[in-house]
């Protein structure tokens, strides 16, 4: 099963608030504005083999060809989102006694996934092999649950699975990322992605966030908050996309300088529209009109930084 990755165009923090998932204590999460795509070429690919007579989960990972993880051994099988989104749909098939089929079938799944995604760069990588999982594992367990269930118990999982369980290529997540509302534009982008092999957990950069930004000046980010909601929510514009920024990028800087020199360096480039980091980073994005110039752009990017992950493609969003 294809499992994409997805790129910010731009994220905006709208706000904080205290927040109870549904298998989860009490604690706080951001308020997010983000229009979100997914690659076409880019992705992980998750094999799910179902056993006969084991209701055994377990999930290993191997690398791909174009991998930029040479470190797969460091994901302990239980910690990982994908293992996770295994054992909460089976916990939560057994809860709600979902099925006559329980006591003919045990239900057990060995996953193999198979990683092209850079771990911990901002992709969504896990979040996609978590919603394949989920997606992949309802329909060889034949449990029949509509994507609004598996939407649910993704959210538990983390806010972003939800936007890989939905067909939508092109979106805008709102609320806590868990609120998707399909947009297109239509406009033809040539993109290069850059990673300098640097890993940002995603939880200290939106940490790092709350200290640096929120602690600092409370009464000036919600000004800010405002001028965004109204900016951004209404905007049916892709100029206006293009121009918003990553709030998170400052942050992320100061963690990974090399994400600015990355930044910088694209600026240098002909025919850059623009430049970002996506998500919690540390993989930056360049944005071009053609071919020929995403082309260039990635030639330059290797010659400059050889020992990056770069990738290319074109997209429609």
């Amino acid at each position: 099963m294809i499992s994409p990755a997805k790129i910010n165009l731009y994220l905006k923090i709208n706000n904080i608030v205290r927040h109870k998932k549904e298998f989860s204590p009490v604690a706080y999460y951001h308020m997010i504005n983000s229009f979100v795509f997914k690659t076409n070429q880019l992705y992980d690919t998750v094999y799910i083999e179902i056993p006969r007579a084991s209701d055994e989960i377990s999930c290993c990972f191997t690398n791909s060809i174009e991998s930029n993880n040479n470190d797969l051994t460091e994901i302990l099988e239980k910690d990982n989102i994908a293992y996770k989104a295994a054992v909460m749909l089976k916990n939560y098939v057994i809860y709600h006694k979902i099925g006559n089929f329980l006591e003919k079938k045990k239900l057990g799944a060995k996953i193999n996934i198979e990683k092209k995604i850079p771990i911990a760069a901002g992709l969504g990588g896990g979040s996609s092999n978590a919603a394949s999982v989920l997606l992949a594992l309802n329909k060889m367990w034949d449990l029949r649950l509509d994507s609004n269930t598996l939407c649910r118990i993704g959210c538990n999982l983390g806010y972003d699975v939800p936007l890989f369980i939905r067909n939508e290529k092109t979106m805008v997540i709102t609320g806590l990322g868990n609120i998707i509302s399909s947009k297109h534009f239509g406009t033809k982008i040539f993109i290069v992605l850059v990673n300098p092999r640097i890993k940002l957990n995603t939880n200290i950069v939106y940490d790092t966030y709350d200290r640096m930004i929120l602690v600092k000046d409370i009464r000036s980010f919600k000004s800010i908050k405002k001028i965004y909601q109204k900016y951004l929510l209404t905007s049916k514009s892709i100029k206006v996309s293009l121009k918003a920024t990553n709030d998170l990028q400052k942050v992320a800087i100061k963690i990974c300088p090399k994400i600015n020199e990355l930044i910088d360096f694209f600026y240098t480039m002909n025919g850059i529209i623009t430049s970002k980091m996506s998500g919690s980073g540390s993989t930056c994005f360049g944005l071009f009109n053609t071919y020929e110039e995403m082309k260039t752009a990635a030639e330059k990017i290797f010659i400059q930084f050889p020992l990056y992950w770069i990738h290319m493609e074109e997209l429609i969003i």
